[in-house]
């Protein structure tokens, strides 16, 4: 995959995550959706980092890239 669909991909997650925080927030029981809140601000953050540190072009990113798609999985 290259770098611009990456990018693209991880703009994409950034807002999806936000947007499913957002909705948490209108749940009845608010309790309830406090980890997903965490888990969703977690990886947005995470892909954020992700999509900042490829528009550097920097190559040594594997590490990151996995553990992004770990917290996507988890999200």
């Amino acid at each position: 995959m290259r770098n611009e669909e990456l990018v693209k991909g991880m703009s994409n997650c950034v807002n999806h995550c936000n947007w499913c925080a957002d909705a948490c927030l209108n749940e009845e029981n608010l309790k309830d959706m406090v980890e997903c809140i965490r888990l969703d601000k977690a990886c947005a953050a995470v892909c954020r980092a992700l999509n900042d540190i490829l528009l550097t072009e920097y190559k040594d990113i594997q590490k990151l890239v996995d553990y992004c798609i770990e917290m996507c999985e988890k999200c």
